[in-house]
């Protein structure tokens, strides 16, 4: 009797051992199977946020490109009529006695002058409407 009493509880620690390593496994395949799953959610979101960067690089890229081209024509447009008053103001200089000359080169600078106004006045704007976004962004 006492025999067989110590086969049951060998055989129960052997079924006991059985069943922790049953289960074990099966925690370790299960823990696998989320760790898999968590690395490949991780994954796609990476993927996922590198488009955007790459798109944003793309837009930024763009941005600049529209913006130098922007400043290459402003430049020019701005140049030309103050190369023109400069050049006025130096005929004046030279012949300040001819008051009609003088006149007539006034006209034209102030032609220039509104000209530059006008082209300012989109800068001053878009100047104030940057300034209106970064005081809204803090």
């Amino acid at each position: 009797f006492y025999t067989m009493a110590l086969d049951g509880i060998a055989v129960s620690n052997i079924i006991y051992e059985l069943n922790k390593s049953l289960i074990g496994g099966r925690i370790d395949k299960i823990y696998q199977q989320k760790e898999a799953m968590a690395q490949r959610e991780y994954t796609a979101a990476l993927e996922e946020k590198n488009k955007q960067l790459q798109e944003a690089v793309v837009q930024a890229r763009k941005a600049n490109a529209a913006k130098s081209n922007f400043l290459s024509r402003m430049s020019h447009d701005m140049r030309t009529p103050l190369n023109g008053i400069v050049g006025l103001l130096k005929i004046d200089e030279d012949h300040f006695e001819d008051q009609e000359l003088v006149k007539e080169n006034h006209k034209k600078m102030q032609i220039s002058a509104d000209h530059l106004h006008r082209l300012g006045k989109p800068l001053q704007h878009s100047g104030k409407n940057r300034s209106k976004d970064h005081d809204n962004q803090n």
